[in-house]
């Protein structure tokens, strides 16, 4: 069941960085039912990736650390940095991994965002106020803890008994 699981998740995520991609949104309709998923997997089977609470408080924490952000953003420039469509995914991975994983993903995003932000704005010659998406990124990290978790968790636990 973890096979799929991930599979799901796979497939929502590439969705959701290719929508982000061509429209610089990232749909409700997407980033909810992830949202819900990662609860509902977390409160009632054996294969999530935490705790109820643990998901709960990830997805709280997911959200509002976006949220803060942008707030705190907006405060100084007026303009808002980063779209609530961000913050849910975020929440959503923070649903699904629980709230130790979300700092990690937001780190981790933001350095491939940094990155990969230089290089769209070079290869759409933009200047460095211009927006670009930042869902692809947080997808990308997001993943990347996925495959972290299960590899620690499930991988080495059936293979090796550790």
């Amino acid at each position: 069941m973890i096979w799929i699981y991930c599979l799901v998740i796979l497939l929502i995520v590439t969705a959701l960085a290719i929508i982000d991609l061509r429209t610089m949104r990232l749909p409700n309709y997407l980033t909810v039912p992830l949202m819900v998923l990662g609860l509902l997997v977390s409160s009632f089977t054996d294969f999530g990736f935490c705790s109820a609470s643990e998901s709960l408080f990830g997805l709280l924490l997911g959200y509002f650390l976006i949220w803060a952000v942008n707030c705190v953003y907006f405060l100084f420039t007026k303009k808002h940095g980063i779209g609530m469509g961000d913050a849910k995914l975020l929440a959503a991975y923070g649903a699904i991994l629980g709230f130790s994983n979300v700092l990690p993903i937001l780190f981790i995003s933001s350095v491939i965002g940094l990155i990969g932000g230089i290089i769209w704005l070079k290869l759409h010659k933009l200047n460095h106020q211009a927006a670009f998406p930042f869902g692809p990124f947080i997808c990308v990290a997001g993943l990347i803890a996925i495959s972290d978790v299960v590899f620690k968790t499930f991988f080495i636990r059936t293979f090796f008994g550790l």
